[in-house]
């Protein structure tokens, strides 16, 4: 019986996955906020994608014997010698989702930073003249934070 598992469909997933977090890391650095929106409808259908396919991996895996996990996956491997380069390419297109996203994740963080300091020189008027207001290097920062880029 041969035990084929095609990993094709998954790296394509995953390679789409890369383009929709580049588009995000670069609506990111422009404020395009529409933008990021829009890829998060995108990126959540492709992650729940992702999710099935690996699903149906392990169900695959556990009827040739294996556990449903990747513990099973390496076992089978093992076994499946010419798989192991498609293995190897879905493993580091996951290695680029993961740096992708926490760069986004880094982004979003200096984003929602500045906002908050916007919000907080709104309160207290943005007219006082000691308001202090520090960016993420411990130096001062302008009170031209309004409207301002993610990068200041």
């Amino acid at each position: 019986m041969t035990q084929n598992i095609s990993l094709k469909s998954e790296i394509t997933l995953i390679n789409h996955l890369n383009d929709i977090l580049k588009d995000e890391q670069s609506a990111l650095v422009n404020n395009d906020i529409d933008a990021v929106e829009n890829l998060l409808d995108q990126k959540a259908k492709l992650i729940q994608n992702l999710g099935l396919s690996a699903q149906l991996r392990y169900q695959q895996l556990i009827s040739y014997g294996f556990e449903g996990n990747e513990v099973g996956m390496v076992a089978w491997l093992k076994k499946q010698v010419a798989e192991c380069a498609e293995w190897s390419v879905l493993q580091y297109a996951l290695s680029v989702s993961k740096e992708l996203n926490r760069v986004n994740t880094m982004l979003v963080s200096k984003f929602l930073s500045r906002n908050q300091q916007s919000l907080a020189l709104l309160q207290t008027g943005g007219n006082q003249a000691h308001t202090n207001i520090y960016g993420p290097n411990g130096h001062a920062v302008s009170q031209r934070l309004i409207g301002g880029s993610i990068f200041g």
